[in-house]
């Protein structure tokens, strides 16, 4: 009897450790905000230029099918281009998540071209979007219209924008599933003061 149940406990442990380990796949929202989180920390170890971060203006993600590196997301960062000529592509950095957000490698893409910027008072931009992320992600299951840019998130654009007399952040994002926009309006702490779906 004494070995049954230990046999019942180490099953039962076995079992509870299974169900810890198995870990749900993210969504392309989740890959754009811990994209945003590891261009801060490149750019803080010096792996990447601190331009990544204060010159930031666009992000897409992309997801894989059957990659060979295991990818499930390819997240590309954009440096500002409102300046550069239409045939001309701004600076960029890739980096591949798998399906679970595990940060797999980043690639500096090359052929790129700086822009002139902006000049962001306070936060840098791409703690602003990280902020817009963090919002529609922790709110998708009370407001219904945000879900689409959770779970079938494609881009957005982040730029300066005078309201008021104030600048404030105007982070607009798009999905696949229906091509509507979701325009959040931030103030330059990362509040958010207005948002509006776009069709």
């Amino acid at each position: 009897m004494f070995k049954f149940w230990n046999l019942s406990l180490i099953a039962i442990v076995m079992t509870a450790f299974s169900f810890i380990a198995k870990v749900e796949a993210i969504t392309p929202a989740k890959a754009a905000e811990l994209a945003c989180h590891r261009l801060e920390r490149l750019a803080l170890q010096k792996k990447i230029d601190k331009s990544y971060l204060t010159q930031f203006q666009k992000m897409t993600v992309e997801s894989l099918q059957n990659d060979s590196s295991g990818a499930a997301f390819a997240v590309t960062a954009y440096q500002v281009s409102s300046d550069l000529e239409e045939n001309i592509q701004p600076l960029s950095i890739t980096i591949l998540l798998d399906a679970e957000g595990v940060i797999l490698k980043y690639v500096v893409n090359e052929g790129g071209v700086s822009g002139s910027g902006v000049n962001w008072p306070g936060k840098n931009p791409v703690v602003l979007t990280e902020s817009g992320l963090h919002y529609v992600i922790d709110n998708q299951s009370k407001l219904e219209a945000l879900k689409p840019f959770v779970e079938n998130f494609q881009s957005l654009a982040l730029n300066p924008k005078v309201v008021n007399g104030n600048t404030v952040a105007e982070l607009t994002m798009s999905n696949q599933l229906d091509n509507t926009k979701l325009v959040l309006i931030l103030d330059l702490n990362g509040k958010i003061l207005n948002k509006e779906v776009l069709p």
